[in-house]
This record gives structure tokens, sequence and C-alpha cells, in this order.
């Protein structure tokens, strides 16, 4: 399969496996609709940042959804927090405790205040 086809055929795979529909999916990850809509038909392509940024939001990883893998667990997210406060540290310990519904629902409320 071209990598073309594998971007919206695992677009739409890690969808239902969210078992969001595809504006559900658009609203979590902030994208229009008709644009998401667009990425899973393969009329229109996202950039390798889009891409990512969908990856956090469904639960993947961009190299799964590229097509340079076929492990489709998340990306581990490295954070330095040698020189962070202990609250801060508090946080990632309970960041990182949650199940991946929790965490997904954290970054939706966080993309609110963007």
């Amino acid at each position: 399969m071209a990598e073309g086809k594998l971007i919206p055929k695992r677009l739409m795979d890690v969808r239902k496996q969210n078992q969001l529909s595809s504006k559900q999916a658009a609203a979590l990850c902030d994208i229009d609709s008709s644009v998401f809509w667009r990425y899973e038909q393969g009329q229109s392509s996202p950039s390798r940042a889009v891409i990512k940024h969908i990856a956090i939001m469904l639960g993947t990883s961009s190299s799964y959804l590229c097509g340079e893998t076929e492990d489709s667990a998340p990306e581990a997210l490295v954070i330095d927090i040698s020189h962070e406060s202990n609250n801060v540290r508090t946080l990632i310990t309970k960041f990182s405790a949650l199940n991946e519904k929790q965490k997904k629902l954290i970054f939706a409320i966080i993309d609110q205040f963007k």
C-alpha cells in the first residue's frame, strides 16, 4: 500500500478504534470536520505537524499513521523535569497514571484554552 493511502486508512481505523464519529474526532483534534473528512478520504494531506497532533489526540503515533511502523502505540512524551518543582513532578506522575481516555479528555480541555 502506498504511503498516500496509509494516512487516510489508518486515520479512519484509529478513529473507529476510539469509537468516534468523524465529527467527534475532528472536534477532539480541533480540526474543522470537513478538513478531517478530506484527510480520511485522501482528498487532502495533513502536514507532518498536523499528523503528529492528530496522533497525540487519538492515542496513536504519527509513525503509525504515516506507515513507517505497524505499531499503533502512542509515542512516549519525553519531559525533562530535573529542574522543575515538586508540584510539577506530582502532576506529571498523576497524569502518567491516567488511562488513555482520561488523558485525551485533559488534552481536549487544554486545547479549549489555546
